[in-house]
Order: C-alpha cells, then sequence, then structure tokens
C-alpha cells in the first residue's frame, strides 16, 4: 500500500481473487501508466500482500531469463517480430 500510495496510483476498482488454499478474498485494484520497451501502456496494480510482481501479458514478446539463486540477475529482452 505504501509504495502504491507514494506512486499515487489511481484506484480503479475492486476485485475478487481465490488464494492457493481454495478460500476467497476481495483486494483493490489500481491503474497504473508505465513505460515498456519505448512505449506506454496501462496496467492493472493489484493491491495485495505480496512482493510486486509482473504479469504474463506485460512479458509478451520478450525473452525472460532468471539465474534462479539468491542475488542472481534477471534479464527481459524484447523478440523480434515473428
Amino acid at each position: 500500500r505504501a509504495l502504491i500510495a507514494g506512486l499515487g496510483l489511481a484506484w480503479w476498482r475492486t476485485a475478487r481473487g481465490q488464494l492457493a488454499d481454495g478460500s476467497e478474498t476481495v483486494f483493490e485494484v489500481y491503474r497504473a501508466i508505465l513505460e515498456w520497451d519505448g512505449s506506454e501502456r496501462t496496467v492493472a496494480v493489484d493491491d495485495v500482500n505480496a512482493p510486486p510482481m509482473i504479469g504474463m501479458r506485460l512479458l509478451n514478446g520478450s525473452e525472460l531469463n532468471i539465474q534462479v539463486r539468491p542475488g542472481g540477475s534477471v534479464t527481459i529482452r524484447p523478440l523480434p517480430p515473428p
């Protein structure tokens, strides 16, 4: 919440989600505009008690490389057009 408030994101809607244990939760969704691969994109930001993550929709058209170890690097590169 502090990050959402600090960025001054605009409230968009309330949403429902199902947790891994099968229970349901309600959370707030905010709208953000970010620059991704040279262009602006509008994205939904879910206010949940978890570290920030990006979704697969944003990664579409990209190559993702992850060094799976503490302190490992993460690189995202655009793929050439099909």
